[in-house]
């Protein structure tokens, strides 16, 4: 059946075709998702139609300059409390990019979902705030060249970065604790993650600046999505180190992450340790989550809205300007002592 022309268009297209208005979409559109002898068949059955679709690119183009992808992996936004960081942060970057008159996306490209990716060919800059699975930014840089990215805590090298001074969080941490007196400490955390491991190495660091002869100690514990399975984790990480040095425990603890700062505060007191009578703790980050517990602990933190707020504008700003130079930003961090490190000889358990 012949198509009259003033009836051409994608859907009529399709059903000539036999094939779905997605696929025909996609087709047009350069996505990735259609494989190249399809695409060929299509574009040559929209050229004997007489289809204008370089027309409707062009509004698909601009359209695409106006929307903005944002990539956290669903386990960071379906998190334990409405206090969650990654809700906090999600939210107050949708609110940004609205503010700018943008469009916004959610998306999850460690899913492996075909929309998810296809939302990418619409966009024109992703922000990763969550980490990438293994060969994910690889794929998206080969599909997706021209996407101006930013990155949060992403864990990919290479485009602009916006985070926390990371390693200067963990120094102050560090220094901190050293002035109290205190030269045995252990650090609880996963040794996998980056930002971590850079809060870590500013802990070291800053134990170090005040007094060389400190003893510390990495509790290492995995972190997989199901919240179940990392608190079995953590418990197990936790049971092994304190059964081997229950004779000789750290005076003091450091955990660069709230999630985890508040699961030891908890092992601690249900074995009869408290803080910070018989053991400091210093956190990280300060969301509302430290109030489910009966004891603030002192914390490292930085503003989640500052956060969100300088990685939109900066997407915003290399959009408007068509660059997209390579620099990192790292916010300012502050400490909150709520007294949950006390000076060592104030303490019950000296050793």
């Amino acid at each position: 059946m012949k198509l009259r022309k003033d009836r051409i268009n994608m859907r009529s297209i399709a059903r000539e075709m036999g094939i779905s208005p997605m696929t025909v979409s996609r087709a047009l559109n350069g996505s990735p998702l259609v494989k190249d002898e399809t695409r060929n068949r299509i574009l040559s059955q929209v050229h004997g139609l007489g289809y204008d679709f370089e027309t409707r690119l062009r509004s698909l183009r601009e359209d695409r300059m106006k929307n903005i992808a944002i990539h956290c992996g669903e386990e960071k936004t379906t998190g334990v409390s409405a206090f969650d960081f990654y809700i906090q942060l999600h939210y107050f970057c949708i609110s940004q990019i609205k503010r700018r008159g943008f469009s916004c996306n959610t998306v999850d490209l460690n899913s492996g979902s075909p929309e998810d990716l296809s939302v990418l060919s619409k966009c024109c800059s992703l922000i990763l705030l969550s980490p990438l699975g293994p060969n994910v930014w690889e794929y998206i840089k080969a599909k997706f060249p021209k996407l101006k990215t930013i990155n949060m805590f992403g864990e990919v090298e290479g485009v602009p970065t916006v985070t926390p001074d990371e390693a200067g969080g963990g120094e102050i941490a560090g220094r901190h604790i050293a002035s109290k007196g205190h030269t045995y400490a252990g650090v609880f955390l996963d040794l996998t993650e980056r930002s971590f491991l850079l809060r870590y190495a500013g802990f070291i660091a800053g134990v170090h600046s005040v007094c060389q002869d400190v003893r510390i100690d990495p509790i290492n514990f995995a972190n997989p999505p199901d919240k179940d399975k990392a608190d079995m984790l953590k418990e197990e990480a936790l049971d092994r180190y304190f059964s081997i040095n229950r004779k000789n425990l750290p005076t003091v603890f450091f955990v660069p992450n709230c999630y985890a700062a508040i699961y030891l505060y908890n092992y601690l007191k249900r074995h009869g340790i408290l803080v910070p009578e018989d053991a400091g703790l210093v956190g990280y980050d300060n969301i509302d989550y430290y109030k489910m517990v009966d004891r603030q602990i002192s914390r490292i933190y930085f503003e989640v809205k500052d956060l969100a707020v300088q990685a939109v504008d900066i997407a915003c700003t290399i959009i408007e300007k068509g660059e997209s130079p390579l620099f990192t930003v790292n916010l300012p961090v502050k400490f909150m002592d709520c007294g949950s490190v006390l000076p060592i000889g104030q303490m019950k358990r000296k050793t």
